[in-house]
């Protein structure tokens, strides 16, 4: 017997909608917030990478699923195509949510972010 049109054209998207699922944002991984000061936004191979310099996030899960925690330090985040960088400029202060992929670089993705008002306090650590 053959399945339904249906089911054979769902079968025959499966890869295709996997690789998008991939590469469209990470929305499967551990999701957390945070804030920072916006130090760097470069374009490596077309994609937008952040350097951000992030406050403490104590309850980050590490990649063997432990709850680790993270210090206080500057590093890259990929963008989700949905979110704007318009307006932003160096050195801005920013509220942000990521998502973690392990398998992807950067593993962390920012999925939604908004600039602070300047001389918003932060506890960072020195740069």
């Amino acid at each position: 017997m053959t399945p339904p049109r249906s089911t054979l054209a769902r079968l025959a998207l499966a890869p295709l909608m996997t690789v998008l699922a991939c590469r469209g944002g990470g929305e499967d991984g551990a999701r957390y917030h945070s804030r920072g000061v916006l130090r760097n936004i470069a374009y490596p191979d077309g994609q937008r990478v952040l350097l951000i310099h992030h406050e403490p996030i104590p309850d980050f899960v590490s990649r063997d699923g432990r709850k680790r925690g993270m210090a206080s330090m500057a590093m890259p985040f990929g963008v989700a195509r949905e979110v704007s960088l318009d307006g932003l400029a160096l050195d801005d202060t920013i509220e942000f949510t990521f998502v973690v992929d392990w398998e992807r670089y950067p593993t962390s993705l920012v999925t939604d972010l908004k600039e602070l008002p300047p001389g918003t306090p932060l506890q960072t650590s020195p740069p």
